[in-house]
């Protein structure tokens, strides 16, 4: 097979896998034709924690939200001062609408231990988009669990959040 059939291949895969990928995600928010600024797109986030064992420390998260209230985190391995040996999964998780700007997620991430599986962190997030939509602000609660199920005692962990969309961005110019 050649270079170039090998590459309308790849590219016909990846557009068939895209579709199929959104087939199922019609919004069951109603919008009732609100023209509420979206939360939809990919987000960098600013975490300030002020309780718990991180508090004064921050962290830089990143969030996509899909259509139909899905969401994928990918956080920092690890925010000091929780050790190295310590690092989660990203996370999984749902949002919707709670009013006009207002929203509301729960996302949870695997924690292991050495490369061992330990627990899970589950997070819940209230957040309020800017005018403009291209920011957010909000606060954050944190429940860490082992493999049964069980909260894992400890001191409330609560933070701040601070998000930017990232947008579409030609090239540098001289890279053309």
């Amino acid at each position: 097979m050649t270079y170039r059939k090998v590459s309308l291949a790849l590219v016909f895969v990846m557009a068939l896998a895209a579709i199929i990928a959104t087939l199922g995600t019609q919004s069951s928010i109603q919008g009732g034709g609100s023209s509420a600024p979206a939360l939809e797109g990919s987000w960098n986030v600013r975490i300030s924690f002020t309780t718990g064992p991180n508090a004064g420390s921050t962290g830089i998260g990143l969030m996509t939200y899909a259509r139909g209230g899905g969401l994928v985190n990918s956080a920092p391995t690890a925010i000091p001062p929780v050790p190295l040996t310590i690092t989660f999964s990203t996370g999984h998780g749902a949002w919707e609408r709670t009013g006009g700007k207002e929203f509301a997620q729960t996302w949870v991430s695997n924690v292991y231990n050495n490369g061992l599986q330990v627990g899970f962190l589950e997070v819940r997030d209230a957040i309020t988009l800017n005018r403009d939509g291209d920011a957010f602000d909000g606060r954050r609660s944190f429940r860490v669990f082992d493999l049964a199920g069980n909260p894992v005692p400890g001191p409330a962990s609560c933070a701040t959040l601070h998000g930017t969309r990232i947008n579409v961005e030609p090239p540098d110019a001289t890279c053309l």
